[in-house]
């Protein structure tokens, strides 16, 4: 029985999930991405309230044979950017949105499930993947080291890619 070991480095499909994010950000939500170059860690310290949203997914027949396997999305961004994209995806101002709305914790799963879409429907166009349900949850600390970091609109988010090796 061969065991299963978790690729958590992005550095493989960095560029293709780089374009995803950037995609979604800006089509759906005319937000503006940019890499988090140098001093980012700073404006971590602005926030103390995020919310983690993981996509699971499992690949289907056909995208095993592509080569692909079974994983994970994972976002991370301040409940303010959440915030802020649920307003701009519902044509509404930030004001209207309450920061502890549930559509704000729907809204940072929704932008993960299009994240991990849009990488998967890149990465392996003619295969077929199931994407459960995001997990949103709350969390207090900015993503880990390890994770791709960029600045949408100006604030901080994170992303990871988790990927199951037989």
């Amino acid at each position: 029985m061969s065991s299963v070991k978790v690729d958590t480095c992005v550095a493989a499909n960095e560029l293709a999930l780089r374009d995803a994010l950037a995609r979604v950000a800006e089509d759906n939500f005319y937000a503006l991405i940019e890499p988090a170059n140098g001093g980012w860690r700073a404006r971590w310290s602005a926030h103390s309230d995020w919310i983690d949203a993981t996509v699971p997914f499992r690949a289907g027949p056909r995208a095993i044979e592509a080569g692909a396997r079974d994983g994970a999305l994972r976002c991370r961004l301040p409940r303010r950017l959440a915030r802020d994209l649920a307003a701009a995806f519902l044509g509404l101002h930030e004001d209207e949105v309450a920061l502890d709305a549930d559509v704000v914790g729907d809204m940072a799963g929704e932008f993960a499930n299009m994240v991990c879409g849009s990488w998967l429907t890149a990465t392996f166009p003619s295969a077929l993947f199931d994407l459960e349900r995001p997990e949103v949850t709350r969390e207090l600390d900015p993503p880990p080291d390890g994770w791709y970091v960029a600045l949408l609109n100006g604030q901080p988010m994170g992303i990871s890619l988790a990927v199951l090796e037989a």
